[in-house]
């Protein structure tokens, strides 16, 4: 299976509470966080991280971390996942880290798509009006105003961990919401998607 997500921020402690994460502590958080992604993904599974992995720890504070992690890891990097960007080989095979801008192509459900993967929330893409094309994103974790004006956008969708119930998630289940919402926006509704959006 395929899983994407965003914005882990292992061992940052201000995102508990700039997000609202249910820990006291760093320490906490990274245990809770490894617990829900080893539930949701297997060995065998492959996941795309679109960036922010951390808050730029030391790449010998974050090996002990990731080398936890099920999957095939894939980091598309963040605004703060600098140090893994002038070194992609510093965690070594526990994680590729590709472009800043990734378009890769997936067969699942039945169906060919394309995926437009990036940290950052894009207004256009190739292939924006494409039913075919999915823009996957982060970076504005859970902050309602921000993820209204983006909800308003075809084709894309915020995949931070903190709007999915802080777990990565099945490719599946994303296109579901993007085409659920691209419905919504056809018939002239904004809409939000995702756990976190709903309250």
């Amino acid at each position: 299976m395929i899983f994407i997500t965003s914005d882990p921020h292992f061992s940052h402690q201000n995102i508990i509470r700039y997000c609202g994460r249910p820990y006291a502590s760093s320490e906490e958080m990274d245990e809770g966080l490894v617990s829900r992604w080893n539930e949701t993904v297997s060995d065998a599974d492959e996941v795309w991280i679109l960036g922010d992995l951390s808050l730029d720890l030391p790449p010998s504070r974050l090996r002990p971390i990731v080398s936890r992690l099920k999957g095939e890891l894939h980091l598309v990097p963040g605004n703060h996942d600098r140090r893994l960007v002038r070194d992609p080989q510093a965690l070594g095979d526990l994680i590729t880290v590709e472009r800043d801008l990734c378009t890769i192509r997936r067969h699942e459900g039945g169906r060919d798509c394309t995926l437009v993967l990036c940290h950052y929330p894009l207004m256009t893409w190739p292939g924006l009006l494409d039913p075919g094309v999915y823009h996957f994103f982060g970076h504005i974790h859970n902050q309602p105003w921000q993820n209204q004006q983006f909800s308003r956008i075809y084709g894309s969708l915020n995949v931070g961990m903190d709007c999915w119930g802080l777990r990565p998630m099945p490719l599946g289940d994303l296109l579901a919401a993007v085409d659920r919402k691209n419905g919504s926006l056809a018939a002239g509704e904004a809409l939000n998607i995702g756990p976190g959006l709903r309250e």
